[in-house]
């Protein structure tokens, strides 16, 4: 567990470092099918577009408006602003829009699509013939948006 551990700390494009082979098979199956530094990155994103969002809240709040680029929050309402878990150190991104704004992660392919959401998957379900709602996998293609993707 340490190893596994000390994997998901490290940032997502990292390497990862080799875990050791475990004894028992229920372990081993649970090891095999987790892709640990996926699952933390996703939390971390989520989590940093939250308090981002938060953020953005309380500026309009004050100034009846978003502002034009997410430095402004910083020292009032972000001591900094957090890094894109999947996007290798840069910052989340942000653009206003109107009245609106979107925040977004690159997500899991690691490409910047400019905001453009995850795609809704279809389902096969002959009884619901609709889309699922757009899920972070870690197969994704597409932007990790607030709103949209939670």
């Amino acid at each position: 567990m340490d190893a596994i551990i000390a994997n998901a700390q490290m940032p997502f494009a990292a390497p990862q470092k080799p875990l050791p082979v475990a004894n028992s098979p229920f372990t081993r199956e649970f090891i095999s099918n987790m892709n640990i530094a996926w699952v933390f990155a996703r939390n971390d994103a989520g989590n940093s577009m939250w308090l981002v969002a938060l953020s953005l809240h309380a500026h309009k709040l004050e100034h009846k408006s978003y502002p034009s680029q997410l430095r402004v929050l910083e020292g009032k309402y972000l001591k900094a602003i957090p890094a894109d878990p999947f996007g290798g150190g840069e910052a989340l991104r942000y653009k206003c829009v109107g009245e609106s704004y979107v925040l977004w992660s690159v997500g899991p392919d690691k490409i910047d699509n400019g905001g453009k959401a995850i795609p809704y998957r279809k389902t096969f379900d002959a009884e619901r013939r609709m889309k699922e709602p757009p899920q972070v996998q870690s197969d994704t293609k597409g932007d990790y948006v607030w709103g949209k993707n939670q």
